[in-house]
């Protein structure tokens, strides 16, 4: 499937197993992906405006480190758990060679759990959580992973979640100007199988029933809405100037309320209730 690649392994059982078998591959493939880098920049920004400065910080769904790593070289203290432990693997491997952390008085610790686990977090008060590029799209249950959040976070602190969007232009135009007809419809149906698991894709209608009894809604804007996805960016890599101007557009274009949702990603800043 072409999306299975963009989500970070936060279920349990076949979609954990799948991500065991891709972790030493995937930086190769989807970390160092150039519009997976710049989407991720933006993702960066709205972490460093979001998140107290040098905090207690929740990352679900980890992957092979990266957000958590770059939080912690700006001092932030960061806890994260993904339910693969081949990522975990990976994670603890890079915290161990990178030269940023050796200058920070900032930490990263990585530990297996799986979204369905988060109970075992409740009360820890962190000051801040996040989940970037998919982890939720692998959960059945979005109501339980928020309340999960919910009970790990502080009254008032922020939880930024990115999702796979489900009607991203490039995943629906694309392969029409191809004459690839079917794969247009990949996402929009809501989900894909993913080796013996599923990847979901649920509107932002459902994404916002699942929250709303834990958190408010502070923001939301689309990622890849004008940048090419993460499947579609091979043809313009020899062309940084062009991708570097889409992304540029795409900081813009991605809060326009319409046009938003058809991002390859939608980033929710979200605030726990009191």
């Amino acid at each position: 499937m072409d999306h299975s690649a963009q989500t970070t392994g936060g279920a349990g059982g076949s979609l954990a197993k799948n991500f065991d078998s891709i972790a030493p591959v995937y930086d190769a493939t989807f970390t160092n992906n150039v519009s997976a880098r710049l989407q991720r920049s933006r993702v960066w920004e709205r972490m460093v405006e979001s998140f107290p400065s040098k905090s207690h910080i929740l990352e679900m769904a980890c992957g092979t480190g990266e957000d958590a790593l770059y939080l912690a070289s700006l001092g932030y203290q960061v806890e994260a758990f993904d339910a693969s432990q081949g990522m975990v693997q990976e994670a603890r491997k890079r915290a161990v060679d990178d030269p940023r952390l050796n200058q920070s008085l900032g930490q990263a610790r990585f530990n297996t759990l799986s979204f369905e686990e988060m109970e075992s977090l409740a009360g820890l008060s962190f000051a801040g959580g996040f989940t970037n590029f998919g982890g939720l799209n692998c959960v059945a249950d979005l109501g339980q992973a928020f309340s999960g959040f919910a009970e790990a976070l502080s009254p008032g602190a922020p939880l930024l979640i990115c999702m796979i969007g489900r009607f991203c232009l490039w995943e629906i135009f694309w392969p029409l100007l191809r004459g690839r007809w079917t794969k247009c419809l990949n996402r929009v149906r809501g989900y894909e199988r993913a080796g013996d698991g599923i990847v979901r894709y649920p509107s932002l209608t459902t994404i916002r029933e699942s929250f709303h009894p834990y958190f408010l809604e502070r923001s939301v804007e689309g990622l890849g809405v004008v940048l090419p996805s993460y499947p579609r960016v091979n043809p313009f890599v020899h062309h940084p100037r062009i991708l570097q101007g889409l992304a540029t557009c795409d900081r813009i274009v991605g809060r326009w309320p319409i046009l938003r949702a058809g991002g390859d990603n939608t980033l929710l800043l979200l605030e726990r209730r009191a």
